[in-house]
């Protein structure tokens, strides 16, 4: 018996389509059709996809088209920004169905309750910028740094101030530099102080993104 897989050897071609157009109007628009041809494949050469005949009178074709790839799954545990809504629970708002999606929590420390039963507590991202762990002896979950600091005079930059005196004759007066080979008694002189020790931000330009992690 001949006509199966098998049987086609070296450069013969197996067609899966009875009837090829050149587009979707001559497809729609063929009058030869008929009970015969249902459930039989069509090539349409313009956009090279297959269609089968679901019926004659009217003429009815369904595309042939591969099946969508399913749905990514996150792992558990994975952190990701959202650009939505979080109801109280902590839980993200589905823009399409508007339901709290359960599947994830608000990095807020909180611990939650997973699809699957397991508690799960989420870091405490609040105002944190995320970095990397593993580098400097940074490991998981460690925090670090401020959001705003007050300068301490250890950590300016070493520099001098320039002090001058003045010497009266009358109502005119002269500058007299204490340092130099000449050395002048200077009683009461100082540099006065200046600033005000407030706190200076610390971090760079931001926009606050909740995160969420998949449980």
């Amino acid at each position: 018996m001949s006509g199966f897989h098998r049987d086609i050897k070296g450069d013969q071609n197996h067609v899966i389509h009875f009837r090829e157009y050149a587009a979707a109007a001559l497809r729609t628009a063929d009058t030869a059709l008929d009970a015969s041809h249902i459930k039989k494949v069509a090539l349409q050469t313009d956009t090279n996809t297959f269609w089968v005949l679901l019926d004659a009178a009217p003429v009815t074709w369904k595309e042939l088209a591969p099946e969508p790839p399913p749905p990514e799954t996150p792992v558990h545990g994975k952190v990701e920004m959202f650009w939505g809504t979080i109801n109280s629970d902590g839980r993200p708002i589905d823009v399409k169905t508007g339901l709290p999606d359960r599947r994830y929590g608000y990095c807020d420390g909180r611990t939650y309750a997973s699809p699957d039963g397991r508690q799960v507590t989420t870091p405490n991202m609040r105002w944190r910028f995320p970095v990397c762990s593993g580098g400097n002896g940074s490991g998981k979950g460690e925090t670090g740094g401020a959001s705003s600091i007050t300068q301490s005079s250890a950590q300016m930059k070493s520099h001098n101030h320039s002090l001058k005196t003045y010497k009266y004759s009358g109502s005119s007066a002269s500058v007299v530099n204490p340092v130099s080979s000449n050395q002048y008694n200077v009683s009461g002189a100082y540099v006065t102080s200046a600033g005000g020790s407030s706190a200076m931000e610390n971090r760079p330009p931001y926009m606050s993104i909740p995160f969420i992690m998949y449980l």
